[in-house]
């Protein structure tokens, strides 16, 4: 199994492991003018929603829902109507009502109304109040772009900022006096961050960051990462994905910091926060495409599941990943690549890895002559082979043939070679005489495969295509003079 599909089937086995533990019996009891039909309630789950139960209404158009199995952890649910084309109520729920009772019009279904649920009463109070505020705001943005009156736009540029505060104003009431509720929590969830003014420094000048260092130091104070509930609403996943796909630097070291200050926020290990948080960084991290994240797995391996951290997930899963991260490890961007010894193709003559010092860098690469990608990039690596080494780097070329007892293999990799006329030397060691295997080294499970190296034999980049290993060492010479 690949990594890739092996992260897969981690992440679907905390997902559906999620916690039962609390199980608070509630009661829904539906009066809607829709007979003899039936409707689904169903959770948000970040991005997904997904079905809880269907609930058959008879011919009165009443329908219960009772919550038997204690699956109603808390969150933003939804009643779905199948034969209205699948218009929804969204409700609240906070994981502690007993009974709710509301009352649904197929002709309005914005038109509800609800006994026994202090949540949705505040929530449906928003919402009759957003849609005249929406409307309003967008009339007088309208006008904002399209007036040439300067006198005018600042008018309106006044009453936008003053709708604003009064949203703003309206839901702080609702977190300063209603703070017991879970609909406090959403609106502290999707509160947004009040930058002041960068300080002014002794000469006059600020500081240009201060507002990005401000922002993403304070994104997290209104989110509590120990209430499971904020995980069943749309808000929670794009906020956690905004944080490391767009707000953070993306360089290893500086993501390691923030996935340890974001995962300490967690307090049990055993919490379907926990079950969510880590491993979908983890499979992020596993299949990213930006160079050196690979990082990023091998530290949540080593850091969490290889410490308990993760005890939802069994023992021989997590043996799996501590194997994958133990291979990754030592050919991680910054690590000395191993070295290895290899023939050249007299079978004969044998080269080492650290031998080649002719020039400052060096380009590894690993290829077959019977894969297709390889056939295509190992023409295009020969192509700009000079500029390599006007930018004083060569290429350390290592195919992975193997011997097939017949000679078959040697055959077609010499047969590529004499066809192709490379300017650069091959390497190979298809009767596995050399100790150790460069393919135990590397973990080559696939070609080709590109590792830069230093003249220390540092590793400075990998998985880089000859599209790109050459800008990036005319640009890594430049910054690194």
């Amino acid at each position: 199994m690949n990594l890739k599909a092996f992260i897969l089937l981690v992440i679907l086995t905390s997902f559906f492991q999620l916690n039962a533990q609390e199980k608070t019996p509630i009661t829904i009891k539906l009066k809607t003018n829709i007979a003899n039909s039936h409707c689904l309630l169903a959770n948000h789950f970040g991005s997904q929603k997904y079905k809880v139960d269907s609930i058959p209404l008879d011919g009165k158009g009443a329908g219960i829902f009772k919550d038997k199995k204690g699956t109603i952890k808390g969150g933003i649910y939804m009643f779905v109507f199948p034969t209205f084309g699948n218009q929804y109520v969204e409700i609240i729920l906070s994981g502690k009502e007993k009974n709710i009772e509301l009352t649904i019009d197929s002709t309005d279904f914005s038109k509800v109304t609800f006994k026994g649920s202090e949540e949705n009463d505040l929530f449906y109070s928003d919402v009759r109040y957003l849609g005249p505020y929406q409307r309003e705001v967008t009339k007088l943005s309208e006008e904002y772009k399209t007036t040439k009156d300067s006198i005018r736009k600042k008018e309106l540029e006044t009453k936008l900022i003053a709708k604003e505060k009064e949203l703003l104003d309206r839901r702080l009431q609702v977190i300063n006096t209603k703070g017991h509720t879970f609909y406090s929590k959403i609106l502290n969830l999707m509160r947004d961050i009040d930058v002041p003014e960068a300080p002014k420094k002794a000469d006059g000048s600020s500081d240009p960051d201060f507002k990005y260092y401000y922002f993403k130091n304070h994104y997290w104070d209104y989110t509590d990462f120990n209430d499971d509930r904020l995980l069943y609403t749309p808000i929670f996943e794009n906020k956690f994905k905004y944080y490391f796909d767009k707000l953070v630097i993306k360089h290893p070291d500086t993501l390691k910091k923030e996935v340890n200050y974001v995962i300490s926020k967690i307090k049990d290990n055993n919490s379907d926060m926990m079950r969510f948080c880590l491993p979908t960084l983890l499979n992020d991290y596993a299949n990213s495409k930006i160079m050196g994240q690979d990082a990023l797995y091998v530290h949540i391996v080593k850091s969490f599941y290889a410490t308990g951290k993760a005890p939802w997930t069994d023992s021989a899963t997590i043996q799996k990943m501590i194997n994958d991260a133990e291979d990754l490890d030592p050919v991680l961007i910054g690590k000395t690549a191993p070295n290895f010894g290899v023939f050249d193709t007299t079978w004969v003559n044998y080269a080492r890895l650290y031998d080649q010092t002719k020039k400052k860098y060096k380009l590894l690469a690993f290829w077959s002559a019977d894969c297709g990608h390889c056939k295509k990039e190992i023409p295009l690596l020969d192509s700009i082979y000079p500029s390599l080494l006007k930018n004083d780097c060569d290429v350390f070329s290592v195919s992975t043939v193997s011997e097939d007892g017949k000679g078959e293999n040697k055959a077609q990799l010499l047969n590529f070679l004499r066809d192709k006329k490379f300017k650069f030397k091959t390497y190979g060691d298809p009767d596995y005489k050399m100790n150790p295997l460069f393919k135990v080294l590397y973990k080559i499970k696939g070609t080709p495969e590109y590792f830069l190296l230093d003249e220390k034999n540092v590793i400075i980049a990998k998985k880089l295509g000859p599209e790109q290993v050459l800008d990036f060492l005319i640009n890594y010479r430049k910054n690194n003079k």
